[in-house]
């Protein structure tokens, strides 16, 4: 009898082990709060992040945009997931693709609006989300809840399954090395108001407009690091992902690669191509095979390639396929001025500042701009460069190079410094340097290269202002910037002007414009023209043409008022000349001449 009981309870827990590895769970402790994300340029943004730790109240993860890449093991297929909520208004979890168990969906609000695709996890609280028969593949794991406002907040991240090592599908989607790739967009004015009023359904994504393109949470800048996938000769994998609310393009510019899934499902046929949509929402697995060491450059050909006002930027970023032989560029700093170094050519890496080292492929050119604060100068470089200008290398060997800089003792005028072209009526940022005892500044504009001077504002405390450009009488190349300095005291101390002149635009000639432009005398064409802001109004349009590069002129018609473009036949000639030109004068109503621009390059008129 005794032995008979203690078989049976044996043959009881050996069940109950089977039983428990049969239904065995992966576990992961999730934690939505809030963050401030810091751009490259400064920017502070109030976002929500996720952090994985490593049991529910530990708080051993770190808080990040996007979150943490979830890794499945292979051999798994029951996933829990804990959820923390330390944010001021429910969240949730969903996984597109993947079978969710537990809970229940979709919650609705007061007035019967669908608020959360999946049961919430109230602000201060911890619920399980759980998922069977977990698939392989890639996915995007973001919030449930108020999607359209909680996702551009930042609550995504990767979550990944493979069938075996290094194989995402099986045995024909085999691959060495991976690189994920994360598309997103911050709109700062959404976030700001998301975090200033954060209830749920209080704010409207109706004008979302994103000011930042990202990748992997960064817009590019001049010290983002390369992606590293290995040598060459073997399949890499790239898991893109989209969690902008914006369809994406994703490029690899001339370079081909298969595109072998989507959102976690294998194609039954591979596609080639080199570049392909990824919508919102969306991931899709590309395999890329690289013959060459090198950088390749991964970028939305959308044009999602802007970091607020300044280009390049944006979704760019590069994947670096290392060659046998590899070396390290250094950047030092010395003098008693203030400044920073960056790399001002692909692939980036170097943005020193405080990033100032990075490791490149055997001859890889490199450009370095040295780029002083407003109270210093650069001076030169030492090291592996030498001069004041950009620093330019090709790293065959270890390399350190060293930028000096120095305070100011007098001011700089930076922009406009000569050769740019103004519109009348346009807004442009006069920017200068000076030294540090300088509390205010006067700053002037000359249309005749600085014979006279005209005052743009004065007791200016910034080191930049916006100047429109006020309308003038006609188009000049003459033009230049003048800013002078003061201390407290109201004694001036500095000095500087733009060092070439630069030109102001009334009339544009936008057609016939380019060069090496042929036309057949008496065939149609025809010609146009931008007008900006203009000192009077246009009561007529005079338009002419020359054969003889601008000696004389002969006139094609007169026009009422500006109509921007005019259509004709060209004019016979009876040899052909190389040397055609056209002019457009605006005048005002006494047909004085108000506006007047000639086509930049010279095009030919054949009999």
């Amino acid at each position: 009898m005794f032995k008979k009981l203690t078989f049976s309870i044996f043959s009881i827990c050996f069940l109950l082990i089977l039983i428990n590895n049969a239904f065995a769970t992966y576990e992961i402790y999730l934690r939505a709060e809030v963050i401030n994300k810091v751009l490259p340029d400064g920017t502070v943004v109030p976002m929500w992040g996720y952090a994985r730790d490593s049991g529910v109240g530990i708080h051993d993860g770190n808080v990040s945009v996007p979150g943490p890449v979830i890794t499945i093991p292979e051999n798994e297929t029951n996933v829990r997931i804990y959820l923390e909520n330390n944010l001021p208004v429910p969240t949730s979890i969903i996984i597109p693709g993947q079978y969710q168990q537990s809970g229940g969906g979709p919650v609705r609000n007061s007035s019967g609006r669908i608020q959360s695709l999946s049961h919430e996890t109230p602000p201060g609280s911890t619920v399980l989300y759980e998922w069977g028969d977990f698939k392989p593949g890639t996915y995007l794991l973001h919030s449930g809840t108020d999607i359209a406002i909680q996702v551009p907040m930042g609550l995504y991240c990767v979550i990944k399954k493979e069938t075996a090592p290094n194989q995402v599908y099986g045995s024909n989607t085999a691959y060495s090395n991976e690189a994920v790739v994360v598309f997103s967009e911050i709109d700062t004015e959404l976030n700001t108001q998301v975090h200033n009023n954060p209830g749920v359904g209080t704010i409207s994504s109706i004008n979302y407009e994103p000011k930042y393109y990202l990748v992997n949470g960064n817009p590019f800048y001049p010290g983002i690091t390369p992606i590293d996938i290995g040598d060459i000769g073997s399949n890499k994998l790239i898991r893109i992902v989209n969690a902008g609310l914006k369809d994406r393009v994703f490029s690899m510019g001339e370079n081909y690669f298969k595109v072998i899934a989507e959102d976690g499902n294998e194609y039954p046929f591979y596609q080639s191509n080199f570049a392909i949509i990824v919508a919102a929402g969306q991931t899709k697995d590309v395999l890329f095979t690289p013959n060459n060491y090198g950088y390749y450059p991964i970028f939305d050909r959308k044009l999602g390639l802007k970091n607020y006002l300044q280009t390049t930027g944006g979704i760019l970023t590069y994947l670096r396929v290392k060659s046998p032989n590899e070396f390290t560029l250094n950047v030092n700093k010395t003098g008693t001025g203030a400044g920073k170094v960056i790399v001002a050519s692909s692939p980036g890496g170097i943005d020193c500042g405080n990033d100032c080292t990075e490791t490149y492929n055997e001859n890889t050119v490199i450009r370095l701009k040295a780029i002083p604060d407003t109270n210093s100068k650069f001076v030169g470089w030492s090291g592996g460069c030498t001069g004041n200008g950009d620093c330019e290398i090709t790293l065959a060997s270890n390399t350190s190079v060293t930028a000096n800089f120095a305070p100011l003792t007098n001011i700089i005028v930076n922009y406009p410094n000569g050769g740019e072209i103004l519109k009348t009526g346009s807004n442009y940022l006069i920017s200068w340097q000076a030294p540090s005892n300088a509390s205010k500044f006067s700053i002037f504009y000359s249309l005749n290269n600085g014979t006279s001077w005209s005052l743009i504002a004065k007791n200016i405390t910034r080191r930049d202002f916006l100047w429109n450009v006020p309308a003038i009488k006609n188009n000049t190349n003459k033009a230049k910037i003048r800013v002078i300095g003061y201390n407290a005291s109201n004694t001036q101390i500095g000095i500087d002007s733009s060092d070439l002149p630069f030109s102001i635009e009334v009339v544009k000639v936008t057609s016939p414009d380019a060069s090496g432009l042929v036309f057949s005398s008496g065939t149609p064409w025809q010609i146009t023209w931008d007008t900006y802001l203009t000192s009077q109004p246009v009561a007529n349009t005079i338009v002419q043409y020359s054969i003889n590069g601008g000696f004389t002129w002969n006139t094609l018609a007169i026009l009422t008022g500006n109509p921007g473009s005019y259509s004709g036949s060209v004019p016979r000639v009876t040899t052909t000349t190389t040397k055609g030109l056209v002019r457009v004068l605006l005048r005002n109503a006494k047909n004085i001449v108000i506006g007047v621009d000639v086509s930049d390059n010279f095009f030919t008129i054949n009999p």
